[in-house]
């Protein structure tokens, strides 16, 4: 629940800010001070979940980050960065990685399709990222060069240290 409101704090936000116009509103037409105190708890009550939002990182938003780095690394061609962000070789994910990419050229690497965290609440310390990417390649083994789209499907899983680690890889064309 604490990952909804740290992702999108706006409900409570809202609500509350709301609340403190109300009572801003009805200050100004009674003049009862009460009113003023409730005007001045909604404000506060309007700061907090901002606040709490800025100082927590949540699982989604942790994996996101991930991603968007390891995109950084693909279109570097940082092939040892980018291993940094898998786990141990046990599905043999690190061969696959250090095999594949340097067949290719990478010079643009965005994700371009709408990035989705999804959780398996009966497996909290997993998730799953899938999101569609744009890159422009040089790839002579394939006979091909210039722009490509993937989906891509990425299995992270947290560490006993609090980080995430890609543990499963896959990607297939796009499809619109």
């Amino acid at each position: 629940m604490y990952e909804y409101f740290a992702e999108t704090p706006w409900v409570l936000v809202l609500t509350s800010g709301l609340f403190a116009s109300a009572m801003i509103v009805f200050w100004v037409q009674s003049r009862h001070r009460l009113c003023l105190a409730l005007a001045v708890v909604g404000i506060l009550l309007t700061l907090i979940p901002l606040l709490i939002a800025s100082m927590l990182t949540s699982p989604g938003e942790q994996v996101s980050t991930i991603v968007r780095k390891m995109c950084d690394c693909v279109r570097l061609n940082d092939t040892r960065r980018l291993l940094e962000y898998v786990e141990s070789d046990e599905d043999g994910i690190r061969q696959r990685i250090k095999k594949e990419l340097p067949t290719y050229r990478f010079s643009v690497c965005n994700v371009a399709g709408g990035l989705r965290i999804d959780e398996d609440p009966a497996r909290p310390d997993y998730r799953l990222a899938r999101f569609g990417v744009y890159v422009v390649v040089d790839a002579p083994s394939y006979n091909h060069t210039g722009p490509a789209m993937r989906n891509v499907k990425l299995g992270f899983r947290r560490q006993p240290d609090g980080s995430w680690k890609v543990y499963s890889f896959a990607h297939e064309p796009y499809q619109f």
